[in-house]
């Protein structure tokens, strides 16, 4: 889930009550909703930041087996 900082004010309404988030506020939303928001420009499209590749050592073992 990706965090958003809003550009405008956000009102959300839950059956009766209705939530005011401001301006500069921190919100968490779905991916959908992500969209959603940045199609009305309530929010800055986020830099994913692409996770480099490492090659790994491989490493093997020998097994002595014992010569009796």
């Amino acid at each position: 889930m990706p965090e958003i900082i809003l550009k405008k004010e956000l009102k959300r309404k839950f059956g009766d009550l209705e939530k005011v988030f401001p301006e500069g506020s921190k919100y968490f939303v779905n991916w959908a909703g992500y969209r959603d928001l940045l199609k009305k420009e309530y929010c800055n499209e986020i830099k994913v930041e692409v996770a480099k590749k490492i090659k790994l050592k491989e490493k093997t073992k020998k097994i002595e087996t014992l010569k009796k």
